[in-house]
């Protein structure tokens, strides 16, 4: 169902990252992993994840720029934070590509569990969101002609009623 990718430039974590969570059970069905952001990158543009957890400093690109493109590139792939660093300038990048965790290492397998189901929230999120404009969008003009009639209908209208009507349609 959900796509993931790992960037992460040391073996061990990587594939320890791959191994420390049954995946399936949190709904995601494929794994991917590079080792720098620059090949993440280029991943991308062909599988397309849904969730990317990544190092931030790693050859090449690190992860914070990566995370930046894949935010513009990509604006419904949501990236996990992790690194051995509590530098106050990492973090706040973080929060600046709105990184939907980040996670000091050593971290344990339940921290970055709820990472992922925060991450996997807000896609199921955005997706209802979508699906909400697009139902709406499509029913515009019947709404704007139910407002019509409203207005023309009515005889008498109070400010305080026409505003509620008017915030719904």
């Amino acid at each position: 169902m959900y796509k993931l990718l790992i960037v992460e430039d040391e073996n061990k974590t990587r594939e320890a990252l791959k191994e420390c969570l049954d995946w399936t059970l949190l709904g995601i069905t494929e794994i991917k992993d590079v080792s720098n952001g620059k090949q993440a990158l280029s991943l991308m543009r062909e599988y397309r994840a849904d969730l990317v957890i990544s190092d931030i400093r790693m050859p090449e690109m690190d992860g914070i720029e990566m995370a930046s493109q894949i935010r513009e590139l990509y604006p419904s792939t949501n990236v996990i934070i992790v690194s051995a660093y509590s530098d106050v300038s990492y973090l706040k990048s973080a929060i600046k590509i709105d990184a939907v965790d980040y996670l000091l290492k050593p971290y344990d397998s339940d921290e970055l569990k709820q990472a992922v189901i925060t991450g996997l929230r807000r896609i199921e999120e955005a997706e209802k969101k979508r699906k909400v404009e697009s139902v709406l969008l499509s029913n515009l003009p019947l709404l704007r002609e139910q407002w019509f009639r409203y207005v023309i209908n009515s005889s008498r209208i109070y400010m305080h009623e026409w505003m509620e009507k008017r915030s719904s349609y």
